[in-house]
């Protein structure tokens, strides 16, 4: 089955590929895996991709069937959709610190 290319899919894979070499530059040959920071990947996007009415969301390593079971919280990639951002009320911001930075 062939994949579909769109924004998502381009911004998705580009942040997974950087999230995963910062990881594993964190660590020598051979040195124990437990040694390994976390590594957080942070997108500021201005286009709307992620069909979630939130303007920012988070994404970690979970097994697939079964929800509550997390692999690792060691990889985490959010996205904040200026798009969303600047659909908020003055009162959505002021009462929200990612917000009011933003």
């Amino acid at each position: 089955m062939a994949r579909t290319t769109t924004p998502f899919t381009t911004l998705t894979a580009t942040s997974t590929k950087c999230l995963i070499n910062s990881s594993v530059r964190g660590i020598e040959s051979g040195q124990d895996y437990q040694k390994l920071a976390g590594v957080i990947a942070i997108n500021i996007v201005d286009f709307d991709f992620i069909p979630i009415d939130e303007v920012h969301t988070s994404f970690h390593l979970w097994e697939d069937r079964h929800k509550d079971t997390m692999l690792t919280d060691a990889l985490e990639i959010h996205f904040i959709s200026m798009v969303k951002f600047r659909q908020l009320s003055n009162g959505d911001i002021i009462n929200n610190h990612l917000y009011r930075w933003l």
